[in-house]
C-alpha cells in the first residue's frame, strides 16, 4: 500500500456537511434529560462521556439538525492552543459511534459524510484525530481574548488524502481491532475496580457482615446464626431465597462444606473476624473494638514528591499530574530526572503507595492506587505520594479507603483561582474506623489478585497503544504496505505477548 495514483487529495468540505451545535442556554440545563456533549466531552480520538449535561427531551424534536447521527464526526471549534493543557487544544476530533440520541452543543462542529458508501468514517476520524492535523488546526485557528476559535471555511478546506474504499476498511480493521482490545482491557479493569470498591464499602463503610450478625441475635438467633448470616453477607451472593428460613440458609453453607470444603472454611474465618455489636464513636456507630484513626497515625508517610531537574536522557522516570487519571499511572506522559542536580534520596515511590494530585483547578484530588511499576520512579512536587503504615493498615486497605474519600479530596483544595493547592493536614486528618490488622490483611488477600490482573492488563495497554500509535502514522500516510504492516503487527504482538 503506497500513496499512488489510487490515493486522492480531496478537501474536508468535498466529502463532508459541517453542522455547528446548538447554543443552549444555562437555564436550559437540567438534571436529566437528554444528554448534550460539550467540547469538554470531545477528545483526540475518543468520546468522553463522562460529566454530561442534559436539557429536555423535546430539543431532539425541535431541533433534529443538532442531534449527533452513528458515524458523524464531533470536531471541537473552540479551545486553546499548545500553551494550554491539551486536553483543552482546539481542533480535537472523534467518532461518534452510537445509535444513542445525543444533541451537540455550541462549538462542537458535526462532521457529516456526504457519501458514506465511498469514505470509511472511522478511517477518517483517525486522519483527523491524528498528531499533524491537531497541529494543522492549531495553527489556523484564530485567537480571540485568549482562546482560539476555528471557523467553518478553515475546517472545510483543510486537504485530506485518502485510499481507495477498501483500504480505508482495511486500515480500520488492524487499528479497531488494537482499540478494540484497549477498550476491553479499561472495561475489564474497571469492572476489577468495583468490584475491589463494592467489597471495601460492604466491609468498611456499610459494615454489612456486622449488621447481619446483629439482625439476627435481635431475631433471637444463636451466634451460629449470626455468624451464617455474615458469611451470607460476605459472600455476595445469597444463599437462599428472600422469603426462605434460616434453616434454607444454613442447609445451603452446609452443602458448600460438602462440595467446597476449603471455600467455606475461609468464608467462616473471614466471619468471624467480625463483631457482633456496634459502639458510638465521633464517627457515629462502628464495629465494636474499632478504632477511631486518622491518616496521620495510620501511615508511614505523607509527603510531597521532589522539585526535579528535568533531563532528556537518562534519569529517573517522574509521575506529574497529568500522568495520574481514571485511577492509573499513564507513563508515557512522566518525564525524568537528572539525579546529579536533584537527588531522589530514597523517595522512590512503592508499590501499594497511593498518589494524589494536588495542585490546580481539574487535576486535584485526581488518585491512584501504585499497582504498577515498569521502572523506578519519583512524583514530582505537585503529587502527594502517601503510603500505608503496614504494622496497622494494609496497603490494599489504604487503597479502598483513598478511593472512597476521592469526592471529599478534589473538593479540598483551598488557594486563588489557578492557585489551588491541597494541604498535606487535609489528608492527615481524613477520619476512619479501623478494623483489626488481620481483617484488613484478609481484605488485602481478597483483592490482590485483582489489582495484579488489573496491573497486568495495564501493561498490556501500554503496549497495545504503542502499538497502535506507530503503525497509525504509516499506515494513514500510505508508507506501509498491507503485507509489510501485517508482519509488523504480527512482530509487535508476539514480542508484546497481546
Amino acid at each position: 500500500m503506497s500513496s499512488d495514483s489510487n490515493w486522492s487529495v480531496v478537501k474536508t468540505g468535498d466529502i463532508f456537511d459541517l453542522i455547528n451545535g446548538y447554543a443552549f442556554k444555562s437555564r436550559e440545563f437540567i438534571a436529566q434529560g437528554a444528554p448534550v456533549l460539550k467540547i469538554k466531552n470531545v477528545k483526540a480520538g475518543a468520546l468522553n462521556l463522562d460529566n454530561l449535561s442534559y436539557v429536555d427531551p423535546g430539543f431532539l424534536a425541535t431541533k433534529p439538525d443538532k442531534v449527533v447521527q452513528k458515524n458523524d464526526l464531533l470536531i471541537t471549534m473552540s479551545g486553546n492552543r499548545h500553551d494550554g493543557s491539551m486536553e483543552t487544544w482546539v481542533g480535537k476530533v472523534c467518532w461518534f459511534g452510537s445509535d444513542s440520541p445525543y444533541l451537540v452543543n455550541q462549538r462542537v462542529g458535526t462532521l457529516r459524510l456526504k457519501n458514506i458508501v465511498d469514505e470509511n468514517p472511522r478511517f477518517l476520524a483517525y486522519q483527523l484525530s491524528s498528531e499533524s492535523f491537531q497541529k494543522h488546526f492549531i495553527a489556523v485557528a484564530t485567537s480571540s481574548g485568549g482562546q482560539a476559535n476555528l471557523a467553518p471555511t478553515q475546517i472545510n478546506s483543510t486537504e485530506l488524502l485518502l485510499p481507495p474504499r477498501t483500504v480505508q476498511d482495511w486500515i480500520v480493521s488492524v487499528v479497531g481491532g488494537l482499540e478494540d482490545k484497549i477498550q476491553l482491557n479499561h472495561q475489564i479493569n474497571q469492572t476489577l475496580e468495583q468490584m475491589a470498591q463494592a467489597l471495601f464499602k460492604s466491609w468498611f463503610v456499610d459494615f454489612e457482615p456486622v449488621k447481619a450478625k446483629i439482625a439476627a441475635l435481635e431475631a433471637g438467633g444463636s451466634e451460629e446464626d449470626a455468624l451464617l448470616a455474615a458469611m451470607q453477607a460476605i459472600s455476595g451472593t445469597s444463599l437462599c431465597d428472600a422469603d426462605a428460613s434460616a434453616t434454607s440458609a444454613a442447609e445451603q453453607l452446609a452443602r458448600l462444606q460438602a462440595q467446597q470444603p476449603e471455600q467455606y472454611a475461609e468464608l467462616r474465618a473471614t466471619a468471624e473476624l467480625f463483631p457482633s455489636a456496634i459502639q458510638d464513636s465521633e464517627l457515629g456507630e462502628i464495629p465494636k473494638g474499632w478504632a477511631v484513626r486518622d491518616l496521620k497515625s495510620s501511615t508511614t508517610e505523607i509527603r510531597r514528591g521532589i522539585s526535579p531537574r528535568y533531563t532528556e536522557d537518562g534519569g529517573i522516570q517522574v509521575i506529574n499530574q497529568k500522568c495520574i487519571r481514571n485511577h492509573k499511572i499513564n507513563f508515557v506522559l512522566a518525564r525524568r530526572n537528572d539525579s546529579s542536580k536533584r537527588k531522589i534520596n530514597g523517595r522512590e515511590i512503592q508499590i501499594g503507595d497511593v498518589l494524589v494530585n494536588s495542585t490546580g483547578v481539574g487535576t486535584l484530588g485526581r488518585l491512584t492506587p501504585v499497582r504498577l511499576l515498569p521502572e523506578p520512579s519519583v512524583a514530582d512536587s505537585h503529587v502527594t505520594v502517601v503510603r500505608a503504615n503496614t504494622r496497622l493498615i494494609s496497603k490494599a486497605f489504604l487503597a479502598g479507603l483513598m478511593l472512597s474519600s476521592e469526592p471529599f479530596i478534589e473538593a479540598s483544595g483551598a488557594g486563588s483561582t489557578g492557585q489551588t493547592e491541597l494541604r498535606k493536614q487535609v489528608l492527615e486528618d481524613i477520619m476512619f474506623a479501623m478494623p483489626s490488622l488481620e481483617l484488613s490483611t484478609t481484605y488485602e488477600t481478597i483483592v490482590s489478585p485483582m489489582g495484579q490482573q488489573i496491573a497486568c492488563l495495564e501493561e498490556q495497554l501500554t503496549s497495545l497503544a504503542r502499538t497502535r500509535d506507530s503503525l497509525l502514522p504509516k499506515l494513514l500516510s500510505g508508507e506501509l504496505t498491507i503485507p509489510d504492516a501485517e508482519s509488523k503487527l504480527t512482530e509487535i504482538e508476539e514480542a508484546a505477548n497481546v
